[in-house]
Parts: C-alpha cells; structure tokens; sequence
C-alpha cells in the first residue's frame, strides 16, 4: 500500500513541478484525441444513417440525443464534483480520502443510471413527443432509443468515473478506453446498418456495444490493473452523505450546464417543429440541428479538452497553494482555448455546405443545413472565456460562480432566446439563440475571472516571501 501512495504522490506533484505549458500539452492531448473520438460516437451514427436510411434517420437520433444527455448529467453531477475533490484530496495528500471518493461516485453512477434506463423504457413514448418526435420519425426514433438507453450504465461509467483515470495520472489510458469503444462503432455501424439489415436498430446496436466497451475498460482499470494508484472495493461503496453533498456541490456546475441543456435542447426541438411551415421542414430543421451539434462539438471538442486538462492542474496547484501556477494555467487555458476554438469557427464558416454533405444529407434540402451550421456556431470563439471562467471556479472549490455561469448559459440566457426570438424572427430567432447565449456569457465568464483571479493574487501576495 506504501508504494501505491508514493506512485499517487509522484504522479500528482508533477502538477506542481512540471512546466504549464508541458503538463497542459501532456493532458490535454489525450484529453482532445479521446473527446473527438467520443464525440464520433454521435457524427458517425448519424452519418451512416444519413446516406443508409435518410433524413428521417438523422432526425431520429437527434431527438433521442436530450435523453441520453440527460442521464450523462446526472453521472456528471456526481462524477466531476467528485474528480475536482479528488484532485483537491492528493493536493493536500490525503489519498485514504480519495478512495473513498472514488468508491462513492461510482456507486451513486450505479444507482442514477440503472433508475434513469428503468424510467426511460418505461415512459419512452412520451418522452419521444415531448422531444418533439413527429408521427414519420417515430418508426425511426423508438427503436433507436430503446436500445440505446440500455447502454447507460456504461455510459454514465465513461462520462461519470473515465476523468478520475487522468486526475490518477493515466490519461492517455482513458483516451485508449474511448478510443476503443468509438472504433468497435465505426466498424459496427455499417455492418449492422446494412450488411445485417437492421437499419437505424443497428446503428444503436453498435453504439450500446461500444459504450460496453469503453465503460467496461473503466471499471477493468479501477478493479484488476496494476496501473491504477486507486482501486473500487466493494466493502468502500456503501455512499456516504457528506461526500455525496461535497461532490454534488462541486459537480453542480456541470450537472446545471447538462440538465439544463437537455431541457432546452427539448424546446429547440420542439420550436423546431412549431415555427417551421411544414412538418416536413420541421424535421429537416431538426436533423439540420443534429448534424449542426455533431459538426460543432467535433470542433469544440480541443477546446473542451484543453478545459479538462486544466482541471486537476488549477486543483492541486490550489490545494498545494501554488497561486503563481495558478494564475499562469488560466493564462495558458485562455489563450489555447480560444486559438482551438477559432479553428473550428473558420472551418464551419467556410465550409458549412461540405460538412453537412458528408452526413447524406438531399441536395435539395442542404442550403437549410448549411445555414443552420452557421447561423448557430457564429460565435465559438467566446467559448474560451465562460469555460475557463467555469473551471477555474470549480477547480478551487467554489460552486456559485460555476454554477452561476451554467446558469445563465442554458437557463437564462438560451431558454429564453429560444422562446422570445421565434415571436419576432420565427425559425431564424432559434437559430440565432446560440449566438445571443455565448455573447451573454462571455460577458459574464470576464466577470467571473478578473475577480478570482484578483483573489488569488491577493493570496499570493499574503505568502510568506
């Protein structure tokens, strides 16, 4: 046991030795590769079911996209407020209570995912009309779901449980969990699809197994590897309040951000489908949605792994009070966030038509993709500031602000855009709710950072020099 706190000490001091611009490029990049891989999960479904079975496929997979959004929430409510207390933990060297952290999320994973795929079969007709599903997508969108909610519990491991693997200082393990289950469904998909018949049952087929997979690579790390500094124990699981409080506080944040995001996602969907002149051009706007979230998240995924690398490295910088390192990680974070970032915004500007081409979509019908793709990432950009402003407020324990800013990205800013736009521009108010929703929050993630970045260098200056 002595040796497996050394190796947990060794691992995460580096966070506090190592130069920021290396340990940066050191998580961030499996952390990019594995979160394009995993967003590949979604783009290739819809691309094989685009060119194999049509619009109409693609419009089914989009609106069972907000329920399984809505069951990673609740993995990534107990799963991130707990990997940034775990980071805090081995900050502080306390790894006893870092295993008992990692032993209460995955048993809360258990229990949330296992009463959400129950509740899902159960009421699955309903939610495919709140979802907006029309009477044409339904033979398409029912089977897909149903199959699909049955991988949840090892979804909600990869999303919940997978960044406690790079917080242990084995990221590069948890891109090849990922990577794994992404290519099991590039090589499925197609098979099942066509070969075998199944149509858009065997795109979701192939998606469960490969969520099998790359949950069950999870679980075989925290269980039989000797590569893991932190084990699951079944006498450890039993969940404890006070952890689950601490942890739900700090996961807040990103719960609020996902919940909320199912649920507006629910009423673009929805509006989709009021405001557009037909029910055909309402299931077009939707599949156009689909395609447009898929594209955009392939591009903000480096953004969203440099975010994730800089998790663990502002938490035990904080913890260890090495507010110097601090204040250089958010400097780094902003600056790669934003040059990543406006990668993506380019290509989709210049290339909208392209993209969407790739996933099937009619001619006839590929200038409202097109414009859809555009209109909705016109201000990727302002990303960098909200994600940064979120995380550095997360990493050092406080929620408020975190969760202030999830807030008012899904909540006050988008819902209401979706809701007000439509009255005055109809289908292109919702198309332009993304924009209104990224400006509000950059103002805010500006505000967020200069004050605590202003708190931390008070704390550096109250140092004994």
């Amino acid at each position: 046991m002595a040796d497996k706190h050394d190796a947990t000490r060794e691992r995460s001091a580096l966070m506090g030795t190592e130069r920021i611009g290396k340990l940066l490029v050191q998580f961030a990049v499996p952390a990019i590769l594995m979160n394009i891989v995993s967003s590949a999960y979604n783009m290739v479904d819809k691309i094989f079911v685009g060119n194999m079975v049509g619009d109409l496929g693609i419009t089914a997979t989009t609106v069972a996209h907000p329920a399984m959004r809505l069951m990673t929430a609740f993995a990534i409510l107990v799963g991130a407020g707990g990997n940034a207390l775990l980071a805090l933990c081995l900050g502080e060297g306390k790894h006893k209570e870092a295993q008992k952290i990692l032993n209460n999320t995955f048993a809360l994973i258990t229990l949330i995912s296992i009463t959400l795929t129950l509740l899902g079969e159960i009421f699955i007709h309903p939610l495919l009309t709140l979802l907006g599903c029309s009477e044409e997508a339904v033979p398409h969108a029912l089977p897909y779901l149903r199959i699909v909610l049955l991988g949840g519990f090892f979804e909600s491991v990869t999303s919940g449980l997978g960044m406690f693997i790079r917080t242990d200082g084995k990221p590069k393990y948890m891109m090849a969990c990922t990577m794994s289950g992404c290519l099991i469904n590039i090589v499925l998909d197609p098979v099942f699809i066509g070969v075998c018949g199944w149509g858009i049952a065997g795109a979701a087929i192939a998606t469960v197994l490969a969520q099998v997979i790359s949950g069950g690579l999870i679980l075989y790390y925290f269980t039989l590897s000797s590569r893991s500094t932190l084990k699951l124990s079944l006498r450890m699981m039993k969940p404890s309040r006070d952890l689950t409080r601490r942890s739900a506080a700090l996961g807040a944040s990103n719960f609020i951000s996902s919940l909320s995001g199912a649920i507006t996602q629910t009423v673009m969907l929805a509006s989709l489908g009021i405001y557009a002149a037909t029910a055909l051009e309402g299931d077009l706007y939707i599949a156009a949605i689909g395609v447009t979230t898929s594209v955009g998240m392939l591009f903000l995924m480096p953004a969203i792994g440099m975010q994730q690398a800089l998790q663990p490295i502002l938490g035990y910088n904080y913890g260890a009070k090495n507010y110097a390192r601090v204040l250089k990680t958010v400097k780094y974070g902003l600056i790669s966030i934003m040059v990543v970032s406006t990668v993506g915004w380019v290509v989709i500007l210049l290339w909208a038509e392209q993209l969407c081409s790739i996933f099937g979509a009619d001619p006839r019908y590929i200038h409202i993709y097109a414009r859809t793709m555009r209109l909705y990432n016109v201000l990727l950009p302002f990303f960098a500031l909200s994600a940064v402003a979120s995380n550095l407020a997360q990493a050092i324990g406080k929620a408020k602000p975190a969760i202030l800013l999830s807030l008012t990205r899904q909540v006050f800013a988008l819902l209401p855009a979706i809701l007000l736009l439509p009255l005055v521009m109809g289908v292109d108010g919702i198309l332009w709710s993304m924009a209104v929703t990224d400006f509000v929050s950059a103002v805010l993630g500006v505000i967020i950072l200069v004050r605590e970045t202003r708190i931390i260098r008070g704390l550096l200056k109250e140092l004994p020099q």
